[in-house]
């Protein structure tokens, strides 16, 4: 995962995964500007498919979005959202289905 601030790469978590199919990170994640980048390499991946979700940015207790190949240029405006509310999140990636699921751990209120 990237955080993205001003356009520039900001942080990096990795993943974890204990079948290849499946990745996981919890973490807690501040409301600001992010960007989800599923990749084994820093070239490359695949990315939030914002089309294909109606640009809904998470917005509830849990988020289920589409993820899609990453264009050869990185477009922070066009894979970026915002967490609208700060606290402890789950992030999983089924790369079998290329979905992403976006789980509030704290009480959603």
């Amino acid at each position: 995962m990237r955080s993205v601030g001003d356009g520039i790469p900001a942080k990096m978590e990795e993943f974890t995964t204990s079948d290849d199919k499946t990745w996981t990170w919890t973490g807690d994640l501040k409301q600001e500007d992010f960007v989800i980048l599923a990749s084994r390499t820093d070239e490359g991946g695949y990315v939030w498919d914002k089309s294909a979700d109606g640009n809904a940015a998470p917005v509830g207790p849990e988020t289920v979005w589409t993820m899609k190949a990453m264009n050869d240029v990185f477009d922070r405006d066009a894979y970026s959202f915002t967490i609208s509310k700060a606290g402890n999140y789950t992030l999983t990636i089924n790369g079998e289905t290329l979905k992403l699921t976006i789980k509030c751990n704290d009480p959603w209120e």
